[in-house]
């Protein structure tokens, strides 16, 4: 596999969920979104704003995580997540690294995804970067 510098994606516009299951944003945003060539390995960089506004009890969270798909079939999950558990209209920025030792080698598409346990979710400031290795 050749070596590749960083992909990156920067999406900054407010979008919204009341999904309760890994989804692109309600409010019509996807992504972002990163194609790369990868060997069986990637570090996968991630972050967003996260708040809740109308939280449906006060533990309530915003999840975001990471898709793979393309030569790769991986579905973003609770254990490759960044998680932020906040007080409602309390902002939370972070961010997150994971290792993917699990790829299928060849052209893999990487696209986050968005939930909360209940509420409404708003995201922003949405950073995504793959690095092959």
């Amino acid at each position: 596999v050749e070596r590749v510098g960083r992909r990156e994606t920067i999406v900054g516009e407010d979008g919204s969920t009341t999904r309760t299951d890994y989804a692109d944003l309600e409010s019509g945003e996807v992504g972002p979104t990163v194609t790369a060539q990868t060997s069986e390995m990637a570090l996968v960089l991630f972050g967003a704003e996260m708040r809740l506004q109308d939280p449906a009890s006060p533990r309530s969270t915003c999840r975001v995580t990471v898709d793979v798909t393309g030569a790769s079939n991986i579905p973003g999950n609770d254990v490759r997540a960044l998680t932020a558990a906040n007080a409602e209209d309390a902002r939370t920025q972070a961010s997150h690294a994971v290792w993917y030792d699990d790829l299928t080698p060849g052209e893999n598409t990487f696209q986050m995804k968005y939930k909360v346990s209940a509420g409404t979710g708003m995201f922003q400031r949405r950073r995504l970067i793959v690095l092959p290795y």
